[in-house]
């Protein structure tokens, strides 16, 4: 098989199933979770970044979108890298989600790494769900 079809088959895989991301991920390398990107040290930059050029209004942190498979986000040595978006709770510029690469807005590797404790997987939270019935 050559790699272009191994390419476009694990793209294809990717957009069925969630689950096969963490199959495409280089060794090392984890999926990135919102609670462990707003732990990095630039995070306040980033965070300045999004909101000076989209506001302030409410908006979700989401990493490794299902409708995005090719914009994932990985903790690749303790490193965070690619894709993060801002999904705000109502329609900003015409849009509702914003996608930022992270090493575009903290170029520097120390400024994108997460802490060693923010490494370790827990439990999910219980966390109360956004209302969007207003939308």
């Amino acid at each position: 098989m050559t790699f272009w079809a191994l390419s476009w088959l694990l793209s294809f895989s990717l957009v069925l199933n969630n689950a096969v991301l963490v199959l495409a991920l280089p060794r090392n390398c984890f999926l990135l979770s919102p609670d462990q990107l707003q732990s990095v040290p630039g995070w306040s930059y980033l965070q300045t970044a999004v909101e000076a050029n989209y506001g302030t209004e409410p908006y979700k942190i989401v990493t490794n979108d299902s409708q995005f498979p090719t914009k994932m986000a990985s903790l690749c040595g303790g490193v965070a890298e690619g894709w993060v978006w801002f999904e705000y709770h109502a329609r900003v510029q015409g849009h509702y989600k914003w996608s930022f690469q992270i090493e575009g807005i903290l170029p520097e590797a120390a400024d994108r790494r997460v802490s060693d404790i923010m490494r370790v997987s827990y439990p999910a939270k219980l966390r109360r769900s956004p209302d969007f019935s207003d939308l």
